[in-house]
């Protein structure tokens, strides 16, 4: 998922104590929530002047400098030059890919692509923390992903920080997972979202029986958890989207294989 912010400026992951004040967390958000918008307006602007990916019906959300990126494409050239374009606004952190409609191309191995993996993994052992985390690495054509567990965000930001510090890296696609954003309800409309959409999983008879967390920050629903297929999974962010108070809802559940 790039150029993947500062405290309220820039777009780091915010730290606050429970005697912070409230009024401090909502200054930041509100400072975050407009840089946002800048972003996504201008991935897509640049989409827009693409003549094939202006077509597609790609929608563009961002959370803190993260973009994500949904829709189908046929084919992963497109998916690719939506990340690269996606990647070249210079506000963006990180850019998470989750176009559907294509197959991947088996990753060929070629030397550039081989080293640009030798010189993130060396990048991440540096890292006192990281080194404990087992990132794995994969490049190709230049794009690196990064897969594995990590604690928190700002260890996920590192992670990027650093494979993109690689020279030959082109973008990251940032596929770690096991951390949260901050649970922080800034509104009570985030609330209600987050019961309304406990609620709509808890009336589906399967979802019910699945370890599914809910958290809202600003309408987004973040869903977290195993399901035991992607049928599942997509009807849970269906039923989140049927919330009328959500704006977007990123799936964070895992558990299942994406059907290629």
């Amino acid at each position: 998922m790039q150029n993947v912010m500062s405290a309220t400026g820039g777009g780091r992951w915010i730290g606050w104590s429970l005697a912070g004040g409230v009024a401090l967390v909502l200054s930041a958000t509100t400072v975050l929530a407009a840089t946002d918008q800048e972003i996504t307006d201008k991935v897509k602007s640049a989409l827009a002047s693409d003549p094939v990916l202006s077509q597609r019906g790609i929608s563009v959300s961002t959370y803190k400098g993260r973009v994500l990126l949904k829709g189908q494409v046929p084919y992963e050239r497109e998916a690719d030059k939506a990340i690269d374009l996606a990647n070249s606004v210079e506000e963006v952190r990180s850019v998470q890919n989750d176009l559907v409609g294509y197959l991947m191309q088996a990753p060929r191995n070629t030397a550039k692509d081989k080293e640009i993996v030798d010189k993130v993994k060396q990048a991440l052992a540096s890292d006192q923390t990281l080194s404990q985390r087992g990132i794995t690495v994969s490049a190709y054509n230049g794009r690196v992903q990064l897969k594995g567990k990590v604690e928190n965000q700002r260890e996920a930001d590192r992670a990027v920080e650093l494979a993109k510090n690689v020279e030959e890296t082109r973008a990251v696609q940032n596929d770690l997972v096991g951390y949260l954003p901050p649970v922080v309800f800034t509104t009570t409309g985030d609330k209600d979202a987050t019961e309304k959409v406990k609620q709509a999983l808890a009336a589906d008879s399967t979802l019910s029986q699945r370890p599914i967390k809910v958290n809202t920050i600003q309408g987004r629903v973040y869903l977290t958890g195993q399901v035991q297929a992607q049928r599942e999974a997509e009807k849970a962010v269906e039923l989140a989207k049927s919330v009328e108070e959500v704006r977007s809802v990123q799936n964070d559940l895992t558990g299942y294989i994406i059907r290629q």
